[in-house]
């Protein structure tokens, strides 16, 4: 039986046919998406294998990985020149790309002779080097929020455990190690709380929560149904996470410390790898949402879906939440598109052509 540990709220999200407790089943409005069988090349905004179709950021940067056939390597769209190109090419496979939250590095996995290993490259790519993160796989890594440590996970006696290391890769110690398989960790803004999903309490995973100061982990669901990737929103309390419901996994939002959670998607498709993006003008407040979703049922074809949160107050003294969202394209593309990571920060091409543009011309 599970045990229902919560020091802010607990999410109890039932299989289909159970009651659910304690949570808002909204209707959702998200239509069927139509999407493109081809990329049309003839398009001004189309690269190669793209076509980008998002255009409500005009600066900043989003590193993908990207797979088609054998190769699988890791993109950019810079929002700046609308132009889509690849960053970090070669003949390992290449996954997980993650902006430091300065915007200066790059953190990324690759598949070097059948080990998963841990690479930080500039943000143009350049500069590539290893860290040294101990005994592989070390997978999924991501920064601190002040970009001094690194978090990942390994395997460890059939386990996964959650670990840390300085970001030169020094001072590495395990932050979450137990007889269970942890996944998908994601600090806090503030950096003293980890998000985290588990087996702990199989059947299904949960989302457990684990105070970095006293070390204690409370769970935040329940119930026989897989509650998978918690992340962060960039400021705040909320977070968005996935709940796999067999084939289907649809996407949702709690806020910590309320004793609700908010639908943000039908289930109608696989949804992954939700990513808030901040628009700088608008007082730190989440605006977009990317995440990537499965064209064809069981077909693991994923594209890069974004939709833009709105936010409401049921009455004065709740929180802000988002409203039901529709996903809609924001790239097609020939391959498979996943771990989308955004940087604010315009790219070092886009720096050089407004410096560039500043610089005035000689008169003699």
């Amino acid at each position: 039986m599970k045990q229902a540990l919560s020091s802010f709220f607990l999410l109890s999200l039932a299989l289909s046919g159970s009651l659910i407790h304690s949570v808002l089943d909204l209707p959702c409005n998200s239509p069927e998406v139509a999407w493109a069988d081809e990329v049309q090349k003839e398009s001004p905004r189309a690269d190669g294998d793209f076509q980008l179709k998002f255009f409500d950021i005009t600066e900043g940067q989003l590193a993908f990985t990207y797979s088609l056939g054998e190769s699988q390597d890791i993109y950019r769209i810079d929002f700046s020149s609308l132009e889509v190109k690849p960053l970090i090419q070669g003949p390992d496979k290449k996954s997980n790309p993650r902006y430091s939250p300065d915007g200066k590095r790059l953190l990324y996995n690759a598949e070097v002779k059948g080990q998963t290993l841990i690479f930080v490259a500039d943000s143009d790519g350049k500069n590539i080097s290893k860290i040294n993160c101990g005994t592989p796989p070390c997978d999924a890594p991501a920064w601190s929020p002040d970009g001094k440590k690194i978090l990942f996970t390994t395997v460890a006696s059939g386990n996964t455990a959650v670990m840390m290391m300085d970001a030169d890769g020094t001072h590495l110690q395990a932050l979450l190690k137990n007889a269970h398989k942890n996944s998908s960790p994601s600090i806090s803004p503030r950096g003293d709380e980890l998000l985290y999903s588990s087996n702990q309490d199989w059947p299904g995973w949960d989302i457990f929560l684990l105070d970095l100061n006293s070390k204690v982990s409370s769970s935040l669901t329940k119930g026989d149904a897989s509650f998978l990737f918690p992340s962060w929103q960039p400021f705040g309390d909320g977070f968005i996470f996935g709940r796999s419901d067999g084939a289907k996994i649809s996407l949702w939002y709690a806020t910590r410390g309320a004793a609700q959670a908010v639908r943000l998607t039908e289930l109608d498709a696989r949804y992954l790898d939700p990513t808030w993006i901040v628009d700088s003008n608008s007082a730190n407040t989440p605006q977009f949402i990317f995440a990537t979703k499965e064209k064809t049922g069981g077909k693991a074809d994923y594209q890069l879906v974004v939709a833009k949160v709105q936010l409401s107050k049921a009455n004065e003294t709740a929180p802000l939440l988002p409203e039901p969202t529709e996903f809609v394209p924001a790239l097609f593309a020939k391959g498979i598109v996943r771990s989308p990571s955004f940087s604010p920060f315009p790219s070092v091409e886009a720096l050089t052509k407004k410096l560039e543009r500043k610089v005035p011309s000689s008169t003699k």
